[in-house]
């Protein structure tokens, strides 16, 4: 229930942005993506948004096919933020669900290891980059990784939460 109304505020939002958008200003599209394992991924332009809580950045971002990227950092500001797994201090992470199995289970792997760049925050927008190394856990064929390569988001609106 959760995934569904974040879903739809994200939509709302994008609706509202777009709305907001002076006539003569070019239309510019939410973007985000990456090769994940060996496969290209991107998400629906209108189902990338971003929002801020406290001292964390949250992107996000969702394709039609049900996969979704999140990404959340501790800090607020453009610079490189780096994923130190395994610590009780968890400031940084990442979530990557594909789609259910044959069994019906989520697909969803966490972080492990990596960095995001966060190159620009303007206008309310952010861009940057990120690279992770992910795991889905311990199955009986032994720890499921999957490295996320080339990662890339470009004016993505914020959202601005509260404790700021």
């Amino acid at each position: 229930m959760k995934i569904k109304n974040l879903i739809l505020f994200i939509g709302l939002t994008s609706l509202i942005a777009f709305s907001s958008c002076k006539k003569d200003e070019p239309l510019v599209f939410a973007s985000m993506s990456a090769t994940i394992g060996d496969a290209a991924w991107s998400a629906t332009p209108a189902a990338v948004a971003a929002t801020t809580y406290s001292d964390y950045l949250t992107i996000v971002g969702y394709n039609i096919a049900g996969q979704y990227m999140l990404i959340s950092v501790h800090g607020t500001t453009a610079g490189t933020y780096d994923f130190e797994p395994y610590t009780a201090d968890l400031k940084s992470y990442a979530i990557y669900r594909e789609n259910k199995d044959e069994a019906g289970e989520d697909e969803t792997y966490y972080t492990k290891g990596g960095k995001v760049v966060i190159s620009s925050i303007t206008d309310g927008k952010a861009s940057g980059t990120y690279e992770l190394s992910m795991v889905k856990g311990i199955s009986l064929s032994g720890i499921e990784t999957l490295e996320v390569k080339n990662g890339k988001f470009a004016n993505v609106p914020i959202i601005s939460g509260s404790e700021q």
